[in-house]
Order: structure tokens, then C-alpha cells, then sequence
């Protein structure tokens, strides 16, 4: 069976019209202003606002890579302005991830600056993020991203104080290998079903928020809970765990906390064991994004499980992030000082994975395996309409 002859019609033409629901509801947003940042740009970099498809970066690598910018309404060019970096999941794209994780609005509403990259594609032409931080002639992703992070400071006013990542599944992961390469860069992560805690991570306090469903068959949640999230606590030096179970009087959800940290590097994990507010525990979250309305629709239901509506994963991690600044963070560039040199994953060792990437099968594939692929395939139908639904809601708007 095809990708998109697994998409049932009635099922594509609900993606569609909770997209171009989204896409006009997300216009409407009112704009907001990031909590005052005390770093200002003198001279301001002046940059038109709104949303900026399909950008490009040429890197070090030879590559041309792609990524969507988005510049609230309310920015002020010299005024430091916190960014975000917002990382889709396996066989998915810039604009999918966006719709999915509806930061746009949370961007606008807030007034930071969100930056969306479109990862690489395997051997098998799906889109990706090379999370293990394996060796050449893999795309060299950490240091895609810090080449943008210099590119787009001399650009735009950022506050290097406040500077973050987040993602899906493996956008997730991909946070997570950031966090430990670039946590001179980055203040803090947001893994949303994907986290974990590479080999060598000899860096600074990394303060964690993440998010997982009890029901998520992609990615489980047992590594994450019992050694993804107790490494990065025990690297961060935390007190042992408290957990409030649930969240509140009526949530589905359980916080576990690790807290008096190295630096204030708090690590914190919410859990969504109840996303069909019926019975309590009855049937958990599955790979999604919590708070995602845009989720909440039988095509996706259909394909990766339930969606909590009882928590904002965006709200919790904006507050999260804003907790918890860059130490030590440089000023913010200043013209015309020549920029940062692009930082890789350096001397940090890691161990790839290259199945988990899907760059390889497996040896003696099971069942098991072949159940994740087909979710997979159908991830990319998904996507495929996502993206259709998008550019024809869409224009994008001429640099000035």
C-alpha cells in the first residue's frame, strides 16, 4: 500500500481544514513581547516581520539546507529577542512540525523568534535528524545548527541569554544531542517524546522540560523515564526525584521533578498516563504533543494515539525556558565584529545508532519493527498532507 493510499479521504479532508483553521486562527493571534531582556543591540538590526518559508543556509559541509523563520510582530530591533529552534520528527517537515506543535502562535503571542530547520533525508529518501551525532559522511546536524544560530545573529537582535531548542520524537532527540553539544549556546531543552542523554556529555548544568505519553508505541517511555531523565538529573548534580501524581485534581498527568541543581539546571518530566479523561489511567497519551488541538482529529488519532488537552506543552516550556538563562551568556552580536566560528560536536563522544536513525535495518527484523515502519510510512502521508494543506494557505512574504 502506497504512503497516501493509506490516508483515508475523509481523514485528509480533516488534516486540511484544521490546518487552514489553524493557519487563520494562528494570524489572528494577538502580539506579545518576551519578558524584558536587559542585552540590546546598538546599532538594531532591523528585519521585517511575519513568516519567512524556505530560507537557506549554504554550510561549511557544501550542504544548501533549508529552515522557516518567523519574526513576531512585536519585535524591536534593538532589543535582545529570545529564539526558539523548533525540530520535526522522523519522515516529517518544517511546516508539518509547525502545525503539530502550533508554536507559531505561541511565538507570536509571547514574542520570540522561532526558527523551524528541515533535516537531511536517509538512504531511503525519509527526512531526518542525525540525533546520534554519527560521524561523516552523515550531515553533521549540530553544527547545521550552530552555523545558523551565527547566521541568523547577524541578522536579527538575539539574546544570547536566551537561546533554546525544542522537538518531536526524533526532532526530540535531536534537542537532547544539542543540549550536550552546544550547551554553550543553548540554555535549555524541551524534548517532546524523544529524550535521552548522549554517551559523553562532559558540559555545563543543562536545565530539561520534557514531555511522553504512557501509550507512545514509537518512542517508549520507559528509557526515558528511568535513565534518559535520571542522567541528565545526576549530571545536573538534582536532589532525588519528587513527583506529584497527579499534576492537578483532574489531570491525567504526573510531574516528576528533580530540583536544587548545579546552577538552578532543574530537570522536570511530565508524564500523561490519562488522555481520554474518562476513566483515570485508562488509556495514556501516545507520540504527541500535549496541548496540540491540531492533533486532537480522528486521522490522528487514528495514527499515533491520543492528545492531552489538559496540559500546554508550549506554555509549560516557554515558562521553563524563561526560568532558566544562558549563564555567563555572551552580549549579542555586534556589527561588524566577524561572528562566532561554527562550534560542532567537537571533543564529545558519541555512539550512533544508525537503525534507530533508520539508516539501516536492523538485523532480523521482527514484527515489532515492521509495525514502526508502517506507523512511519503512514507519518509521512500525514506529512505529505500537512505540507500540501499549508502552502495553499499560505504566501510567503518578500525580504525587504
Amino acid at each position: 500500500m502506497s504512503f497516501l493510499s493509506a490516508v483515508r479521504p475523509t481523514h485528509l479532508v480533516v488534516a486540511l481544514l484544521v490546518a487552514g483553521a489553524l493557519l487563520i486562527g494562528g494570524a489572528l493571534e494577538p502580539s506579545g513581547t518576551a519578558r524584558a531582556s536587559t542585552s540590546t543591540c546598538d546599532p538594531g538590526f532591523v528585519h521585517p516581520t511575519g513568516e519567512f518559508l524556505d530560507e537557506t543556509i549554504e554550510t561549511t559541509d557544501g550542504l544548501t539546507r533549508e529552515y522557516n523563520l518567523r519574526v513576531p510582530s512585536g519585535y524591536n530591533p534593538g532589543q535582545a529577542t529570545p529564539l526558539v529552534f523548533n525540530l520535526h520528527g522522523f519522515t516529517s517537515t518544517t511546516i508539518a512540525q509547525d502545525l503539530i506543535s502550533e508554536l507559531p502562535a505561541t511565538a507570536e503571542a509571547e514574542g520570540f523568534i522561532l526558527v523551524t530547520p528541515q533535516g537531511t533525508v536517509n538512504q531511503n529518501n525519509l527526512p531526518f535528524w542525525n540525533s546520534a551525532g554519527a560521524p561523516s559522511p552523515i550531515p553533521d546536524d549540530v553544527a547545521f545548527i550552530s552555523e545558523l544560530l551565527s547566521s541568523l545573529q547577524r541578522e536579527l537582535c538575539i539574546d544570547p541569554a536566551r537561546v533554546f531548542a525544542t522537538g518531536l520524537s526524533n526532532g526530540g532527540f535531536m534537542s537532547s544531542l544539542l543540549g550536550c553539544a552546544l550547551s554553550d549556546r543553548i540554555a535549555a531543552i524541551a524534548p517532546v517524546a524523544g529524550t535521552t542523554f548522549p554517551s559523553t556529555c562532559a558540559v555545563r548544568p543543562m536545565p530539561v522540560i520534557a514531555f511522553h505519553g504512557t501509550e507512545d508505541m514509537l518512542v517508549s517511555l520507559g528509557p526515558v523515564e528511568n535513565t534518559a531523565i535520571p542522567a541528565w538529573a545526576a549530571h545536573n548534580n538534582c536532589d532525588p526525584a519528587t513527583i506529584q501524581n497527579p499534576v492537578a485534581p483532574t489531570s491525567g498527568v504526573r510531574l516528576t521533578r528533580y530540583a536544587n541543581c548545579d546552577g538552578g539546571a532543574t530537570v522536570e518530566l511530565y508524564v500523561v498516563f490519562d488522555a481520554d479523561l474518562v476513566t483515570v489511567g485508562d488509556q495514556g497519551a501516545g507520540h504527541t504533543w500535549p496541548g496540540s488541538a491540531f492533533l486532537m482529529t480522528p486521522f490522528f488519532i487514528d495514527l499515533i494515539g491520543l492528545t492531552s488537552p489538559e496540559i500546554s506543552a508550549n506554555d509549560l516550556m516557554w515558562d521553563f525556558f524563561l526560568a532558566h538563562p544562558l549563564p555567563n551568556a555572551p552580549k549579542p552580536f555586534q556589527a561588524p565584529t566577524p561572528p562566532p566560528p561554527p562550534v560542532g560536536v567537537g571533543g564529545v563522544a558519541f555512539e550512533p545508532d544508525l537503525a534507530a536513525l533508520g539508516l539501516e535495518a536492523p538485523a532480523g527484523s521482527s514484527s515489532n519493527n515492521a509495525g514502526a515502519w508502517a506507523i512511519a510510512a503512514g507519518a509521512v502521508a500525514g506529512a505529505i498532507a500537512l505540507t500540501g494543506a499549508a502552502w495553499y494557505a499560505r504566501r510567503r512574504p518578500a525580504r525587504e
